[in-house]
């Protein structure tokens, strides 16, 4: 497929384009490939990232396919994420423009191309397409988004789910609702978004989050990111803020989105000082609940495979970060695939043996 790409150097560049780029994006099933997402992180950090669009429109002016990318300081090319982002993929409307377009990344990156996070089918294609443009490659894959398929009915969940969570889900419940009273509401937009997403930062700050330094608040351009995260995915119907309220006083909340007939939980937090109700648990087994009667097919708890999401029956899904060597730094992906893993097992026998 012949298609014409160029670059996008700005988010209010690609803001007009927005709708055109999510009609391509939904195929992915990830909000994090969703305009609101990309011009969410671009907003939050354009001062230290050099990203860009790359977008492919056909012979008839429609976009076919595109990818967000940043330039690497070494003048090669690497997928437009951080720490917040839980996919990466390029956007298409079919085969042949995913084609061209890592065709065209392939050529712009120069010796040196890092992709990350990548679902497995993805990982298999952009090292495909990385071989045939004659980098070497190397891949890795971690264990995260813990995902869980979603029955029709919270019954059928509740059932399922280990003995512990649900024994402790139903004691807890009884405990609050004795001592007062509780109450769960989700937040897709409206007058008082503002004031709910401040909360939900300021219980996130009040946390271990706040003493780590890792909460929201901490950082203004993580706060850039999920406030204006939720204020576009508000406008597009997709955002779901979380809020569970014990006498008045909210509780626990998360904050995610409803997306390609599945629900994410991007973050959450709940009062610490109130932990004897397990309002963590609490908290999830209301989203859960809400996702299910909205009909949503699977729920993705994203980060880390931890415990206390496995224990709904969630399975972690492989992501995968491919790195090309292409030129000059080829040596580096031969020590990398080769070379290191001899010396690592070399100095574990060393050790074992003591």
């Amino acid at each position: 497929m012949d298609l014409a790409f160029h670059e996008l150097s700005s988010p209010d560049e690609f803001a007009s384009l927005s709708q055109e780029w999510d009609a391509l994006a939904v195929r992915s099933g990830s909000p994090f490939l969703d305009s609101a997402w990309v011009l969410a992180w671009w907003r939050a950090f354009d001062a230290d990232e050099r990203a860009f669009l790359l977008v492919g429109r056909g012979g008839d002016g429609v976009l076919r396919s595109g990818a967000f990318l940043t330039r690497r300081p070494d003048g090669g090319l690497a997928a437009a994420v951080n720490v917040h982002s839980a996919d990466w993929d390029v956007v298409a409307d079919g085969d042949a423009a995913r084609a061209a377009c890592w065709r065209e990344i392939t050529q712009r990156a120069g010796r040196r191309l890092q992709l990350t996070p990548l679902p497995d089918s993805v990982a298999r294609e952009a090292r495909e397409a990385l071989t045939a443009a004659g980098f070497a490659v190397v891949a890795r894959s971690d264990d995260a988004n813990p995902r869980l398929g979603l029955p029709s009915t919270w019954d059928e969940l509740a059932a399922a789910a280990n003995m512990k969570p649900r024994s402790t889900l139903g004691r807890s419940t009884r405990a609050l609702r004795a001592a007062g009273e509780v109450s769960f509401r989700t937040v897709r937009g409206g007058p008082t978004l503002e004031q709910d997403l401040a909360a939900f930062f300021e219980l996130e700050a009040a946390g271990w989050k706040g003493q780590a330094g890792t909460a929201i608040n901490c950082d203004p351009r993580t706060v850039t990111l999920y406030g204006e995260y939720a204020r576009r995915a508000a406008t597009t119907g997709s955002l779901r803020l979380h809020l569970l309220h014990f006498d008045g006083t909210l509780l626990a909340a998360g904050l995610g989105c409803a997306y390609a007939g599945g629900a994410f939980l991007m973050k959450s937090a709940y009062d610490e000082d109130q932990g004897r109700y397990s309002p963590g648990l609490l908290l999830r087994a209301e989203i859960l609940r809400s996702a299910i009667d909205e009909g949503c097919t699977f729920f993705d708890f994203l980060g880390s495979p931890a415990p206390h999401k496995l224990r709904w029956g969630a399975v972690p899904v492989t992501r995968w970060t491919v790195d090309g060597y292409r030129g000059l730094t080829r040596p580096i992906a031969t020590y990398r695939n080769r070379l290191r893993p001899r010396l690592t097992s070399a100095r574990d026998l060393v050790l074992r043996r003591g």
